[in-house]
């Protein structure tokens, strides 16, 4: 199995097997694919309704897209082009997709407060078992941890911070993305290692992203820590050796970060005064620095110090940013989006597909205070998008395994809504 989130070189080569992959039942004795195929290719969301008062949500959790390892949760390995309700256990607050597997999170409780399902072939599920046959359709809850406030799931690995602002990883630790200051996979959660502080749990965290095989941190004096693969320079550290325990992203300009993500070998920071930086693959024009100038010599293949972005005509100030595999968006508070990295698939939405966009085109105006997963209004996953316009969920980009939620598995360029949102 390939496992290499660099690209769109494996998507393609995975969908052709991809169409096979929905067949299942609800049978207590599903079998589970014995390996991965695609990744990225299913979304969530949660369900918004409006009242003369305003609009909140009914924390009733949706899925939709690819479902081999029952990564949508609907207790059924079968593919759905539609919504399907998850079997929520709880009134989840919060979700994160990761390439094959779901976490949510329910806040401040005595009995599990993460849950998580899809696929385990690394135990990122946190149920102590790991492997393709203990991959789960429904939702299970991880015992071990504290309440969560958040939680990330990335290539085959998964992150939470604890309300005491603590970080907990598992799952696959290929590449010390879990941060734990060893390596070997673990199938039960494990404190993130603080290697100043000696054997101390890596503390005062305030936003996390998990990456293919990095992971990144955002603690809550502004600093920025990564840690795991590093074969692109996506660690910002200023070379290409992994770390397996966390390490301060130093050569970030002075100030304040105050969101982050994490793509597929790439990562993302924005500052304070909303300056944007990425540092990583660059393949597609992630930095936002041309990839292949005219002088060959020039070229910008990958970058391990962060690089500013030049967002031409953005005003206002960054309300939110996601990143997918190979594509970055990012969110003004007026709701206009911008977007750039790679577009083969349609995921900018501006009607357009080219594979390298290296300066941020602006797509257009969506709502910026409805949220898709409990924290933010955009929403980038694999190669396809998702926000909110005119409080309906809009979807655009890659849909070969029915992951803009249309009833279709046609690939859009322009927003399309996604039914029953």
């Amino acid at each position: 199995m390939k496992r290499t989130f660099r690209g769109v070189t494996y998507l393609i080569a995975g969908l052709a097997v991809g169409i096979f992959q929905g067949c299942g039942s609800k049978s207590s004795t599903t079998t589970y694919p014995t390996s991965t195929s695609t990744y990225y290719t299913h979304s969530a969301a949660f369900k918004a309704y409006s009242t003369p008062f305003g609009t909140y949500s009914t924390h009733n959790l949706f899925a939709w897209g690819n479902n081999a390892f029952g990564q949508l949760g609907i207790d059924s390995t079968s593919t759905a082009t539609s919504p399907a309700a998850v079997a929520t256990p709880s009134r989840f607050a919060g979700f994160s997709i990761g390439s094959n597997h779901t976490l949510a999170f329910v806040p401040f409780r005595n009995t599990s407060s993460v849950w998580a399902w899809g696929y385990n072939g690394y135990g990122q599920l946190g149920n102590g078992t790991s492997g393709s046959s203990n991959s789960s359709s429904i939702p299970r809850g991880i015992s071990g941890l504290p309440n969560v406030t958040a939680v990330a799931a990335g290539g085959y690995h998964s992150l939470a911070i604890a309300n005491n602002g603590s970080l907990y990883s598992w799952g696959s630790n290929s590449n010390g993305q879990l941060g734990i200051n060893k390596g070997g996979d673990a199938s039960l959660p494990q404190p993130v290692w603080d290697l100043i502080a000696g054997a101390a749990p890596f503390g005062n965290v305030a936003r996390i992203a998990a990456g293919g095989l990095h992971s990144i941190a955002l603690k809550t004096d502004g600093t920025v820590w990564t840690w795991g693969s590093n074969n692109n320079g996506q660690l910002g550290l200023g070379d290409t050796s992994d770390r397996i325990a966390p390490v301060q992203v130093t050569n970030l300009p002075p100030g304040r970060v105050k969101l982050i993500a994490a793509g597929g070998a790439f990562s993302v920071a924005v500052t304070g005064d909303d300056r944007v930086y990425v540092w990583g693959y660059n393949g597609f024009g992630q930095l936002g620095q041309n990839p292949t100038p005219a002088a060959p010599a020039a070229a910008v293949p990958f970058s391990s110090n962060p690089q500013l972005v030049t967002i031409s005509g953005f005003s206002g100030t960054i309300k939110a940013v996601a990143a997918g595999l190979d594509h970055i968006l990012i969110m003004n508070n007026q709701g206009t989006i911008w977007a750039w990295g790679y577009n083969g698939n349609g995921q900018f939405g501006n009607g357009v597909t080219a594979d390298i966009n290296y300066t941020p085109t602006l797509i257009g105006t969506f709502d910026s205070t409805l949220q898709i997963d409990g924290l933010s209004p955009i929403l980038a996953i694999g190669h396809h998008s998702l926000a909110f316009q005119g409080r309906h969920l809009k979807a655009w980009g890659d849909n070969g395994s029915g992951q803009l939620g249309n009833g279709s598995s046609t690939n859009s360029s322009t927003p399309v809504a996604v039914t029953g949102f």
